[in-house]
């Protein structure tokens, strides 16, 4: 099998690492599988969604708790996105939603 090396920042590495042990599998595993379906269906957009019946332990479905789903989708989520982020959002929902005015 031929070798590819890539460069990760520390935080694309530490994200990876979390994905890859959510689903009970090594970093190397769960890059080729999120390659392989990346080439198989160009442009989808859950490429690193498991399908829902496969034999490999990468397309089991998702057992992990709601809450663990969210915050690794946050997580998922690039830096300068997250901080785009307002942190009053839940106070505040109906003025970001329907631009009523903020409660203090």
């Amino acid at each position: 099998m031929p070798t590819l090396t890539i460069d990760l920042t520390d935080e694309i590495q530490a994200r990876l690492k979390r994905l890859a042990e959510a689903q009970g599998v090594g970093e190397p595993e769960y890059v080729r599988a999120i390659l392989g379906r990346a080439l198989t269906n160009p442009g989808s957009p859950s490429v690193a969604d498991p399908p829902e019946a496969s034999s490999s332990p990468l397309d089991r479905p998702a057992t992990k708790p709601i809450w663990r789903r969210a915050v690794d989708a946050g997580l998922a989520l690039p830096a300068e996105e997250r901080a785009r982020i307002p942190r009053d959002g839940s106070a505040n929902v109906d003025h970001y939603v329907y631009g009523a005015p903020k409660a203090s």
